[in-house]
């Protein structure tokens, strides 16, 4: 064998390795991500009331107690469910917890406990908070089946899309909630379990499975920035187990997705239209600084504007406090709003209104109250 013909074979070689590498690399639980999710498991606790579990994800240690992001629907208690509410870390360590607040909108609930989860790099400051991207992997962290904290493999479908659900406060009224599509399992125990990307990162909160006719699931989680900004906000201004205000000073959920114009019987699986209720009554009440608009994929078309407010039925909102008013970025301007007020003083929220070749700006105030930045 000739130096040349070494060298050309060992290339050749090296090729297929690289290939092959790449190959396994690419398999599930080859890579980096489902390493990654499980590094995660540390963060992630078994909840049980009664006969009902689920999951919760440890954020951070305050004043000697755990606080926990989960799913309300598995923190609250109801005539069907009863009994102690309870945290059991990785570990084994357990111990019993309280709700510290919820948002039932979101189906979010914050849960603290003297259950210890060691020395874990806190999740509240956002650093590990990352962004669904269609098609990335996407790993959920959770107690499936209420067997334990396991680890489950997909991909994001949709980093974007509202479902029609029920609300949870006793009433047979329905909500439409944004939310992120996951292949990966949200089943039974994985409610309020981690969703994760390729790095690691919190993508969403594991909330809603939906079985289709065929017998397909479909699993919905509540994206992080959403979630991130709910718990800000309970941990920030809400009493002990009390539904927080998620614009502090408005009535009613204060951003929500509402069933879209024309559906006067709100059966659409999904909506649209999105709300900005500010003070009291509808969007379109005289007293309200809020508005409705249809979501696309350029901007907020208005439907109704409250008479607190200068946009107009038509006007074409591209923007939020400068957040692009696209379908990209609705869970931002959630979160962005759920940092607000209404109050006597203050810089006014704006958004920016398609005119012609340009734009304007709209503050969302009147002569005594203004939705403020807090």
């Amino acid at each position: 064998m000739t130096l040349s013909t070494f060298t050309r074979k060992t290339r050749v070689l090296a090729f297929f390795g690289a290939i092959l590498l790449f190959m396994l690399l690419a398999l599930p639980g080859c890579g980096g991500g489902e390493s990654n999710a499980r590094d995660f498991k540390a963060y992630v606790g078994v909840v049980t009331r009664g006969s009902l579990y689920g999951s919760c994800v440890f954020m951070e240690e305050r004043d000697g107690l755990s606080y926990c992001l989960t799913n309300y629907h598995v923190a609250r208690e109801t005539a069907e469910v009863e009994g102690e509410l309870t945290v059991t870390t990785p570990d084994g360590s357990s111990a019993s917890a309280e709700i510290a607040g919820y948002s039932e909108y979101h189906d979010l609930a914050v849960i603290t406990t003297t259950a210890d989860f060691g020395e874990l790099e806190p999740l509240a400051s956002g650093d590990r908070a990352g962004r669904a991207s269609e098609g990335e992997e996407a790993w959920s962290v959770g107690n499936l089946g209420g067997e334990g904290v396991t680890v489950h493999g997909g991909e994001v479908t949709d980093s974007f899309l509202t479902v029609r659900a029920a609300r949870l406060d006793g009433s047979e009224s329905i909500k439409y909630v944004p939310i992120v599509e996951v292949t990966c399992n949200v089943g039974a125990g994985m409610s309020g379990g981690a969703v994760l990307n390729a790095e690691g990162d919190l993508i969403g909160i594991g909330t809603y499975r939906y079985d289709e006719t065929s017998g397909q699931a479909r699993y919905f989680a509540v994206s992080s920035d959403i979630a991130f900004a709910v718990y800000s906000a309970i941990v920030s201004r809400c009493d002990a187990g009390e539904e927080v205000s998620l614009i502090e000073g408005a009535e009613g959920y204060g951003v929500y997705f509402c069933a879209a114009e024309g559906d006067a019987s709100a059966q659409s699986p999904v909506s649209n239209t999105l709300g900005v209720l500010i003070r009291d009554g509808y969007p379109r009440s005289p007293h309200s600084l809020g508005f409705t608009a249809n979501v696309n994929a350029s901007g907020m078309t208005v439907l109704y504007a409250g008479g607190g407010t200068e946009l107009e039925r038509g006007d074409v909102i591209t923007a939020i406090a400068g957040i692009p008013a696209d379908y990209d970025h609705v869970s931002q301007i959630f979160a962005y709003l759920y940092g607000c007020e209404v109050s006597a003083e203050g810089v006014p929220v704006t958004v920016t209104v398609a005119e012609g070749d340009g734009s304007r700006e709209v503050a969302l105030s009147d002569s005594d109250r203004v939705l403020t930045r807090k």
